[in-house]
């Protein structure tokens, strides 16, 4: 679980007492627990809603000495924090238990558990999804396949890959248009040598600046909004080197972001536009994809 729920020397310790009390002798004779993701949403279920019903920090009493509780390292404002985070972690359980999709499925159980969640398949999944769009076509690489039949083919490739992560905000009611521009530089900060556009191939060694801008071609306003971005690498090249990507990653000045050409194959990114005030989100780009030669 992810260390911003907290850290400190009583947690194991109260998780534990805490979650522990959420089970009863009757649920032997239940459905919550006849497997192990079943076990896990009901437990989750259960201890978010008995946190959401005590806003002000209980106390956590040791079950085995009852003189002792476990709140001496803990204070109100841990708890907000630590019972803010179960609530987010009920939800990415409950959003991956009822899943149908296989490969969105293993997406969202790795938010919860992290890189090395089915990393085998996910890994499989990274080097044959460009595979499984070429055995459509002719040709035996991607970058020959843009080159011959043109970038449409890349839409082609799932973008619902299992090492794709989901975002993690909520996206707001109203939502706005999100463009990514693009330019070629032959160094990082460098000066532009020119404007690139999605399915563009590329040489190694190259330095890309992606910018995240408004549907009229003007910046997100910096006070109001962030801009995150989701680099997904794919393709045999990066699966070899250990260098599968898709995650996300803050903007290195606002809106923009910088990314190197490294492995052969195609690649994408996308911008993510988030309210700062409410966390929110108001918007996210078309992938951009990349192919590199």
């Amino acid at each position: 679980m992810s260390s911003e729920v907290e850290a400190d020397g009583g947690l194991p310790r109260r998780m534990t007492t805490l979650l522990g009390n959420q089970i009863n002798v009757f649920d032997a004779l239940s459905n919550d627990f006849s497997d192990t993701p079943t076990a896990l949403k009901s437990m989750f279920g259960r201890f978010d809603a008995w946190l959401q019903a005590r806003p002000m920090m209980p106390t956590v009493t040791n079950p085995a000495l009852g003189a002792e509780d476990f709140n001496r390292h803990w204070d109100q404002t841990k708890y907000g924090n630590f019972r803010e985070k179960i609530n987010q972690y009920r939800e990415w359980i409950d959003d991956a238990y009822t899943e149908t999709d296989r490969d969105a499925s293993i997406q969202k159980w790795r938010r919860v558990f992290g890189e090395d969640f089915a990393k085998g398949e996910v890994v499989e999944k990274a080097a044959t999804a460009v595979a499984f769009v070429l055995h459509e076509t002719a040709p035996t690489d991607m970058v020959l396949a843009v080159s011959r039949l043109g970038p449409g083919i890349l839409n082609r490739i799932s973008p619902r890959l299992p090492h794709v992560e989901a975002p993690p905000w909520k996206a707001a009611r109203n939502t706005f248009t999100v463009v990514v521009r693009a330019l070629e530089s032959h160094t990082r900060n460098g000066p532009a040598v020119r404007d690139i556009t999605s399915g563009t191939i590329l040489a190694k060694g190259r330095e890309i600046k992606f910018r995240a801008l408004q549907a009229n071609g003007l910046p997100f306003p910096s006070n109001d909004y962030g801009v995150h971005w989701r680099v997904v690498n794919t393709d045999a090249e990066a699966t070899k080197c250990n260098g599968l990507r898709g995650g996300f990653y803050p903007s290195h000045a606002h809106g923009v972001r910088w990314e190197s050409t490294l492995y052969r194959g195609a690649h994408w990114v996308e911008a993510f536009v988030v309210l700062r005030r409410t966390r929110a989100l108001i918007g996210k780009s078309d992938r951009f994809f990349v192919v590199i030669e």
